[in-house]
């Protein structure tokens, strides 16, 4: 019979060992752990960090707050999918009066308006790519009463003397033709050097590369502006007023007469791709607007109603 092995030292000598691997098995447990702890919290951080932008209202409101800062570099970047634009420069051209861009949020660069309310519509599919998401978000703007920017008569938008007869009527009467273009025409102020783009943004438009543009797109330049309006382009500061006796009329005399925006809408088209998470900006316009007339009076203006998207 074989006899078991008593000796304490060979004994002892296993213990330790056992002991050992169960201590790095106790260790590499508590690594293990931590590790899966560690892939879990970037993961929530990572879904969280990201939360806000896979919300369009989040977008349309970081977008808006960068423009009312004027900061027009960050408000581009929340642009993205096809450009749209009919003049050369993309997407910065809905941001610059000279781009000749309409629609055109210009007049909203670096000014104080209210970001307060959302309208968001249903995230649709698109047509031809069903895995690529669409939602329209409407922005309703109210003006306080000194920060209304006015509204121009074409004219005197593209930088032309207006008989007084001709531009009293317009005061009184600005509904003629509102639509064409609309946006180009709003301005915050009828000051000298009002529609110079900033000094650090670049672009590739130049007024001959604009009117070249405006050839190829002539069709759709003129649905939207209406020949009138392609004739002046490109955009320049506010022209005068001239009156039967040859003078012409004072700044703040033109200010009391012209319509003021007391009400706008902000239409606004997101998309999002399947391989960007979140969503980007692929359309801006501004559909319905309240104006505060020289008489005193309201005037509504409105686009016939399209479809959602």
């Amino acid at each position: 019979m074989l006899l078991a092995d008593t000796n304490p030292i060979k004994n002892s000598q296993a213990s330790d060992f056992v002991k050992r691997i169960f201590a790095s098995l106790y260790k590499l447990r508590l690594l293990l752990f931590c590790c899966c702890l560690l892939v879990l919290s970037g993961i929530a951080w990572f879904y969280f960090d990201n939360y806000k932008e896979n919300d369009p209202i989040y977008i349309a409101k970081e977008f808006l707050c960068s423009i009312s800062k004027g900061d027009i570099k960050k408000a581009k970047s929340y642009f993205g999918g096809k450009c749209a634009c009919l003049v050369p420069g993309g997407w910065v051209s809905y941001l610059l009066y000279k781009s000749g861009q309409e629609p055109n949020l210009a007049y909203l660069v670096g000014k104080n308006f209210p970001i307060e309310n959302f309208c968001k519509g249903p995230e649709i599919s698109e047509p031809q790519d069903p895995f690529t998401k669409l939602c329209r978000v409407t922005v309703p703007i109210t003006f306080s009463e000194d920060t209304r920017p006015y509204f121009l008569p074409v004219k005197m938008a593209f930088g032309k003397t207006m008989d007084e007869s001709e531009f009293l009527h317009f005061s009184n009467d600005p509904y003629k033709e509102w639509q064409k273009g609309f946006t180009l025409r709003i301005r915050p102020s009828i000051s000298k050097g009002t529609i110079n783009q900033p000094n650090n943004i670049e672009t590739t438009n130049t007024n001959s590369a604009v009117l070249s543009t405006y050839e190829k797109n002539s069709q759709s330049l003129f649905r939207l502006l209406g020949d009138e309006v392609v004739s002046f382009l490109p955009p320049t500061d506010a022209g005068t007023v001239i009156c039967s006796d040859k003078t012409f009329l004072k700044q703040k005399e033109i200010e009391l007469l012209l319509p003021r925006i007391r009400n706008i809408n902000l239409d606004l088209l997101l998309i999002r791709k399947p391989h960007k998470p979140n969503w980007q900006i692929m359309e801006c316009k501004s559909t319905e607007a309240v104006l505060q007339v020289g008489n005193g009076s309201l005037a509504a203006l409105k686009e016939p109603t399209k479809n959602p998207l």
